[in-house]
């Protein structure tokens, strides 16, 4: 480009000829090649893309500056396959953290699920020895209750760590909120 007359308003819009002159003027004004990445946009056919541009100061035989040379890249491809690049890496270091976790949970639940058999079954040992009017027994049935709820809510945390697929059963929500009810009671204060 000539260093006054600059790129020509046919094959790009206004404001990228100003840009290319501002960028011309950087490098004459340096002395040295200036460097560059932006989006731009051709008034000749309307593409936009990005591009890298070289701007280099050019001089005749006795140092006289006589024009800039720009080179100017398409990298609209490259910059488009590294953000894919970045999108996949983060999608594979998700499903990564989410495989750990499923293995955490999954260890967890085993553990909790061999405490609950112990509980399980010293209730079952426990209400075999009291007499059926033993005041206790109601206090072992919510106890029985609130086990098995914990058996299948490990057994969820057990499918979700496995990968595998989950059935769906209609559930009647009146004895779990019943169930929640009575734990709630017992636990918390009676104000």
């Amino acid at each position: 480009a000539h260093p006054e007359r600059g790129v020509g308003l046919d094959v790009v819009s206004a404001e990228l000829a100003a840009f290319f002159r501002h960028h011309d003027r950087l490098a004459m004004d340096s002395g040295r090649p200036s460097v560059n990445e932006e989006w731009l946009s051709f008034a000749a056919d309307g593409y936009r893309g990005l591009f890298e541009t070289i701007k280099t100061p050019m001089h005749d035989a006795e140092g006289r500056l006589i024009g800039v040379l720009g080179i100017a890249r398409d990298i609209t491809e490259r910059h488009q396959a590294e953000t894919r690049r970045l999108a996949l890496e983060a999608q594979l270091r998700e499903a990564q953290k989410m495989e750990s976790l499923g293995t955490l949970a999954g260890g967890i639940a085993h553990d909790f699920n061999n405490v609950l058999g112990a509980i399980l079954g010293h209730l079952a040992l426990a209400e075999a020895e009291l007499p059926p009017a033993h005041p206790a027994r109601s206090s072992l049935a919510q106890i029985g209750r609130s086990g098995l709820r914990a058996r299948d809510l490990v057994q969820q945390i057990l499918a979700f760590s496995r990968r595998q697929p989950q059935r769906m059963l209609d559930q009647p929500l009146a004895p779990l909120v019943e169930e929640a009810a009575a734990l709630l009671k017992a636990t918390l204060p009676a104000r």
